[in-house]
C-alpha cells in the first residue's frame, strides 16, 4: 500500500478539533505504524505505572502525560512518536510500514 493509500484508508480515523489540533484515533495509529492495536494500547497503558515502556518514555519525554493519550485520540505530535518508535526504537517489532508513514508525516506536516 502506497503512503497516499494508506492515509486515505483511515481518514475516517482522522480528527480535528475546534482549536484546529489533529487527533488521531488508537486504530488509525496502530494501522499507520503497521502494528496490531492491542500492541500498541498496551505500550501506552505502561505509562501509568511504575516502569513505564520504552514508547511511553519517548512520549513522557515530549511532555505528554498518560492521560492526554487515550482510546478517543492520538495528538498529531504524540502520533509523530508513535511512529518514531516502531520505526526504529521497538526492536524486532519495528516495521517497514512505520518508517514509510514516519517521512510521509514529516514531509507533509513539517
Amino acid at each position: 500500500m502506497t503512503n497516499l493509500t494508506t492515509f486515505q484508508s483511515i481518514q475516517t480515523e482522522l480528527k480535528v478539533n475546534k482549536q484546529g489540533k489533529a487527533f488521531c484515533s488508537m486504530r488509525g495509529a496502530a494501522r499507520l505504524a503497521g502494528v496490531d492495536q492491542s500492541a500498541l494500547v498496551q505500550s501506552l497503558k505502561t505509562s501509568e505505572g511504575i516502569n513505564p515502556s520504552k514508547l511511553a518514555t519517548m512520549l513522557i519525554n515530549k511532555g505528554f502525560e498518560h492521560d492526554e493519550i487515550n482510546e478517543i485520540g492520538i495528538p498529531d505530535i504524540a502520533l509523530e512518536v508513535i511512529l518514531e518508535y516502531y520505526a526504529f526504537h521497538a526492536g524486532a517489532r519495528c516495521t517497514q510500514q512505520a518508517k514509510n508513514m514516519l517521512v510521509a508525516f514529516n514531509y507533509l506536516f513539517h
